[in-house]
């Protein structure tokens, strides 16, 4: 957000990031920028049942390094999958046979008490992240981790064309398989409470139904595998597996999906960005420091050498300035904003035009009987391994935990249903477009998530009125035996959405409000605007932008002769330009050929952008350099 992300990647996420629902129809266009994340936001289920031992890291601190190479605003699922690539790319650095080691080595950094001080030189990376550790989009989400593009890939492939609608499986798939290999690998799987349970996508509608069906169809003609893991299942068979009303649905189709602990699992990741350096043996070499509580204000030319908007400038020079909200400047090179929701706050630019992304407010809440003793029946309460996603109706999404709360795990005790969605009541706040305070919940949300389960699955949860999918009336079904419900948790978080239901990834850009130049702000990436889907976006992403930091440390330091530019990393400057706009280039094995084209920030997105941005507030009676008297906030970083 500014500072977390969140990265997700993705607050309570929709599982939807369809192109037919009202997200895109009425994605509002003229916002002010976001305000940064709510001081005291809601408790969440995942902050109540676990402590990180990060929550409150260095928030003591009142005074923050002076000085940095790369500075990563946010600690979600993005920022902490940029800071894992970022650790990686200088790591592999220092085992070069080359002058890159030297390279590594320069920045003098200030290491102990006032009282006792002594100088190193030291790669610094920092992480800001406003309020406590990960506690964004990511943490605050559903918990879900599947990827959807190939329910909706014919609507992506008339959006973006086949290559790109293909890009996005693969990179979705390629996400979640980093999360997935790294639990397996290191271990973490029970720890992080990862199930790979499958979802079960479920149908209101025929045409709904259909239009999934045809596009899988379409994708296996692209030559894309959708393998026997895509099951479709009758209104009868959702019945009798889950015990889902026949009269409600139409069908479903499972899925491959997971599900995990988010808080845990970024808790685990950060503190293996730190082992790596310890495995490395090179803690004096490469420090990583996250500072919580430290929202980013503003960033500004800073005073190092060379031309801040399009030179390469001297390594180390601090291109950048930093401002916090009273814990100072610190001078860096690099920085990722890793803010999802929040981006419009640090860059205001992105408040309006193609590229705004739109802070939007979701809810979720957790599930239990009211009455323990006859929610632990068998007969009873469900016990499910899969996820379920119903998107086109009121958008919910929901799962069962693996393990009952109290986490004495084989036991027969009831475990939570984490259950949200709902916006579509929301219509006279505007589906919670443009609300980014977490602090509350909207009351009429919160009425149809309560009633979603029972009206869902009446034999399970109670007895409502229900309405069929082939008839207009409605009737009443009794219960043969419904647990009454409670509620012990109720929260919301903010998502990022665009007008395309796409991330924007990349390069920033300005545009002076003294000439209106459009240039680079070179050395400042994004990785944002996840639109409700970041947690099989966001690890993706943030790996790509950290390697486009490495290629561009590679390229000064051969302008600076200290060594020559290896394979294996993505590339910057012109060729960049011409890879991403569907030419050759980039390498294989990388993620710059895995994100794609449509989600990758250009200079000619960036002047369309502006342009558009100029012609809307021309038809407001607005100037075309800022907005009554060209105040920069709204047009570039400052």
């Amino acid at each position: 957000m500014a500072n977390s992300t969140n990265s997700n990647s993705n607050t309570p996420s929709t599982l939807a990031c369809t192109l037919t629902d009202h997200d895109r129809s009425t994605l509002p266009s003229h916002l002010p920028p976001c305000e940064p994340p709510h001081p005291h936001p809601l408790p969440t289920y995942w902050s109540d049942k676990f402590t990180s031992p990060f929550q409150h890291h260095n928030a003591e601190v009142t005074t923050l390094p002076s000085k940095a190479e790369v500075v990563i605003v946010g600690s979600g699922m993005t920022g902490l999958w940029a800071l894992l690539g970022v650790v990686e790319g200088v790591l592999e650095r220092l085992r070069r046979p080359t002058g890159a080691r030297s390279r590594i080595r320069r920045s003098e950094v200030e290491v102990g008490s006032s009282s006792s001080t002594t100088n190193r030189s030291t790669y610094k990376v920092i992480v800001l992240e406003a309020r406590d550790f990960a506690s964004g989009a990511t943490t605050r989400n559903g918990g879900h981790l599947t990827g959807l593009p190939l329910l909706h890939f014919s609507d992506w492939r008339k959006l973006v064309g086949v290559q790109d609608a293909k890009r996005m499986v693969r990179l979705e798939a390629s996400s979640i398989e980093l999360i997935k290999g790294l639990c397996k690998r290191e271990g973490w799987g029970e720890e992080v409470d990862l199930v790979e349970g499958g979802n079960v996508h479920l149908f209101d509608t025929v045409e709904e139904m259909e239009s999934v069906r045809n596009s899988l169809d379409e994708a296996r003609r692209c030559g894309l595998e959708v393998g026997s893991e895509y099951k479709w299942l009758t209104a009868e068979e959702v019945h009798e597996l889950y015990g889902a009303s026949p009269t409600h649905l139409v069908g479903a189709v499972r899925i491959p999906g997971n599900t995990l602990y988010p808080l845990k699992f970024l808790t685990k990741l950060y503190q293996h960005c730190l082992d790596r350096i310890k495995e490395e043996g090179a803690e004096e070499e490469v420090e990583v420091e996250l500072f919580t509580g430290c929202c980013v204000e503003r960033v500004e030319e800073g005073r190092g050498e060379g031309d801040v908007g399009v030179g390469v400038g001297k390594a180390g020079g601090g291109r950048w300035r930093v401002l916090t909200k009273g814990k100072g400047v610190v001078q860096y090179d690099y920085v990722l904003h890793c803010t999802n929701a929040y981006a419009s706050y640090v860059v205001p630019s992105l408040a309006q035009g193609p590229l705004r992304i739109v802070p939007t407010r979701g809810q979720v809440v957790s599930v239990l009987p009211t009455d323990q003793e006859h929610g632990a029946s068998t007969s009873i309460w469900p016990r499910w391994s899969n996820s379920f996603s119903s998107p086109q109706g009121g958008e919910e999404y929901y799962f069962q935990r693996p393990y009952p709360d109290s986490d004495q795990r084989g036991t027969q005790q009831p475990r939570s249903i984490i259950l949200g969605g709902s916006r579509s009541a929301a219509s006279e706040t505007g589906f919670e477009y443009g609300l980014s305070d977490d602090s509350r919940v909207n009351e009429k949300v919160g009425i149809r998530l309560r009633a979603y389960l029972g009206e869902q699955f009446p034999e399970l949860f109670g007895e409502v009125e229900v309405r069929s999918a082939s008839m207009s009336t409605s009737k009443r079904t009794t219960t043969a035996q419904g647990a009454k419900l409670r509620f012990p948790h109720e929260w919301t978080g903010i998502m990022g959405f665009t007008q395309t239901n796409q991330p924007i990834v990349g390069p920033l850009y300005a545009r002076s409000v003294v000439d209106g130049e459009v240039r680079l702000l070179k050395g400042q990436y994004i990785s944002a605007g996840y639109s409700g889907h970041g947690m099989p976006r966001a690890p993706g992403c943030g790996k790509w932008i950290a390697e486009r930091v490495m290629r561009e440390m590679d390229e000064e330091d051969t302008v600076h002769g200290m060594g020559e530019v290896e394979e294996g990393w993505e590339l910057v400057g012109a060729d960049a330009e011409k890879e991403e706009s569907g030419g050759s280039g980039g390498h294989e094995g990388t993620w710059a050929a895995i994100v794609p084209n449509s989600w990758k920030l250009t200079e000619q997105r960036w002047r369309d952008h502006f342009k558009e941005m100029d012609d809307a507030m021309q038809r407001c009676g607005l100037e075309g350099r800022g907005l009554r008297g060209g105040q920069s906030r709204w047009c570039c970083v400052q």
